[in-house]
């Protein structure tokens, strides 16, 4: 199993609706303090994700055989 860890920072109102979401905290930070007027009181939230992944084998399906069916083959007479 493969685990990744990445940490985000959001923008959240005082609802606690994300209204933006950054990867670097710098970033982050100035966006609200220039958006906080507008957004009325906005807080910056540290997010940390994990996501885990697996690999998951399966065997390879069997060949399909033709469904259709043969019609018999009638021996040919030669003279």
């Amino acid at each position: 199993m493969n685990r990744e860890a990445s940490t985000d920072y959001q923008a959240v109102n005082r609802v606690g609706r994300i209204v933006k979401t950054f990867s670097d905290i710098e970033i982050g930070r100035a966006w609200v303090r220039e958006n906080s007027s507008f957004y009325g009181r906005l807080e910056l939230l540290e997010v940390e994700t994990v996501v885990t992944t697996r690999r998951v084998y399966r065997p390879r399906p069997k060949p399909v055989q033709s469904l259709a069916i043969s019609r018999p083959v009638e021996p040919r007479l030669t003279a």
